[in-house]
């Protein structure tokens, strides 16, 4: 029995071997010493993780436009101030949540609307919320749209103004989308 092992012990199993115990007892050093969560982008080397590491629908899809201020007039009808767009290969939910700050000079409301656009199909998803005359607001909207096709999805936020003008500052919209 003793020649059988012998027989079969060569430099390459004990070197395999070797490898072996000492790849699993790093995991589990790793596993056993590092705390959850505690590799983040600081640990990954640049350009080291590329689209296709990454499962599709992991990582939001997010747009921040600063504060420079955009001037909506009341002959300017609904002007778009944030765009985003969100692709998916399958069938999704999609939480969408913009943010404008409105400052409104005019002597009417400011309707501020957060529409989504399905593939193309117009306004299936809208949130309005208005700005009363004289007032300056931060104004959240959200949707969430469930069973979104496969494709592209556009979002914006528009303003309209009914009678003076509105400066817009602070725009941002956030898509995310996750599994059905």
């Amino acid at each position: 029995m003793l020649g059988a092992v012998r027989a079969r012990l060569t430099y390459a199993n004990v070197v395999a071997s070797l490898a072996l115990f000492l790849a699993l007892g790093g995991i589990g050093w790793a596993a056993t010493t590092l705390p959850k969560n505690s590799v983040g982008s600081a640990q990954i080397k640049p350009n080291s993780v590329s689209d296709t590491d990454l499962k599709e629908l992991a990582i939001p899809s997010v747009v921040s436009y600063g504060s420079n201020p955009v001037q909506v007039a009341d002959g300017d009808g609904e002007k778009t101030v944030i765009k985003r767009s969100v692709k998916t290969r399958r069938l999704s939910n999609q939480l969408i949540y913009g943010q404008v700050a409105v400052k409104n000079d005019g002597e009417a409301p400011v309707v501020v609307k957060l529409r989504g656009d399905e593939n193309g199909e117009p306004e299936p998803h809208v949130a309005t919320q208005s700005v009363a005359p004289g007032d300056t607001e931060t104004v959240p909207l959200s949707l969430l749209c469930k069973g979104m096709r496969p494709g592209v999805n556009t979002y914006i936020i528009q303003v309209s103004v009914g009678k003076g003008s509105v400066t817009v500052t602070d725009r941002s919209l956030i898509a995310t989308a996750f599994p059905s």
